[in-house]
C-alpha cells in the first residue's frame, strides 16, 4: 500500500508521520463502492420498470455520481442535462404538464 507523507505543519500531536493511501484494490474500499453503486442501480431500476419514468432531468457530477452512472447503464431512458439544478426542476415539471408523463429529476 502506498504511503503519504503529512507535511510538518499538518500533523497532529502523537500523529503517525506516513498515512496509508486506499488503492484500488484495497478490500476496506472497494465494498463501499460496490454498495453504493447497488443501490443507485436499484433506484433507477425502480423509477424505470415500476413508476415508468422514461426521462430524467438533471446535472451531473459530484456525489450524484452514481445515479448518474446507473442512469448511463439504461438504454431506454432519455437523459436531459442542465446546468444549474433549478433548471432540471423547470424543465421536469414543464415536460410533466406538457406531455402528462412521470418525470424524474436527479
Amino acid at each position: 500500500m502506498d504511503t503519504y507523507r503529512l507535511p510538518i505543519a499538518a500533523q497532529p500531536a502523537g500523529s503517525p508521520r506516513e498515512l496509508p493511501i486506499p488503492s484500488d484494490t484495497d478490500e476496506a474500499v472497494a465494498p463501499a463502492v460496490e454498495a453504493q453503486l447497488r443501490a443507485a442501480d436499484h433506484v433507477i431500476d425502480h423509477l424505470v420498470e415500476c413508476e415508468r419514468g422514461d426521462v430524467f432531468f438533471g446535472l451531473p457530477g459530484g456525489a450524484i455520481s452514481p445515479l448518474d452512472d446507473a442512469l448511463r447503464a439504461h438504454n431506454d431512458v432519455r437523459i436531459v442535462t442542465v446546468r444549474h439544478e433549478a433548471d432540471a426542476v423547470f424543465a421536469a415539471a414543464g415536460y410533466a404538464r406538457a406531455t402528462g408523463k412521470v418525470v424524474s429529476r436527479w
